[in-house]
């Protein structure tokens, strides 16, 4: 027997790093086909990277962030924090105890379940993103509303002005005498021939 000593914490930890460097590589993938920019892009790459504070964190303020948009923050509130319960599902699938001893089958399954979640998290990322699309309309619509009542009363306040102008002072006074001239001559012979 040869006097090599084996350093078993050693091989647990190149094993470890190994699966750990498969996960990463995959997860890279998935981030590589999602938008460039937006908060699905941010939070996808915080996970990856292993920031799972951060990724959380920026949830929470891209949520009160929108305060313009009141129903916001209520529909977004529930999809947010299954994203955090995401995102802790993954760190703790990331770093769970005792990975280097797992079989090969219980590896595979529990890098299934990391991208499972992942691919979940984007989902969810997507109907936050979608939410707020929605919530920008609604809010652009009503001010389309506004806008639009705001001119329409305006133009019918103008319109009235100048009625009234016209009637009161300008060519409208004018046919107003010759008209009551008119009517008061017509009249006058009619009463006359009775």
């Amino acid at each position: 027997m040869s006097n090599v000593a084996v350093n078993y914490n050693e091989l647990e930890a190149i094993k470890k790093n190994e699966i750990q460097a498969q996960i990463q590589k995959r997860l890279e993938n998935k981030v590589q086909s999602s938008v460039r920019d937006g908060l699905r892009h941010l939070i996808l790459r915080m996970v990856v990277d292993g920031h799972y504070d951060r990724a959380t964190e920026e949830l929470d303020r891209f949520v009160e962030n929108k305060s313009q948009y009141p129903k916001f923050a209520r529909r977004a509130n529930p999809l947010k924090n299954h994203c955090k319960d995401l995102v802790f599902a993954i760190e703790s699938k990331r770093h769970f105890p005792g990975l280097s001893q797992l079989s090969s089958s219980k590896h595979q399954e529990l890098f299934d379940k990391v991208v499972e979640h992942f691919e979940e998290l984007k989902n969810f990322l997507i109907k936050i993103e979608i939410v707020e699309k929605e919530e920008k309309l609604k809010d652009l619509k009503s001010t389309m509303i506004l806008v639009k009542t705001f001119w329409f009363c305006l133009s019918i306040s103008v319109a009235v002005l100048f009625a009234q102008a016209v009637l009161t002072e300008g060519l409208g006074y004018s046919f107003n005498i010759v008209f009551d001239e008119i009517l008061d001559k017509t009249l006058r012979q009619v009463f006359a021939i009775f």
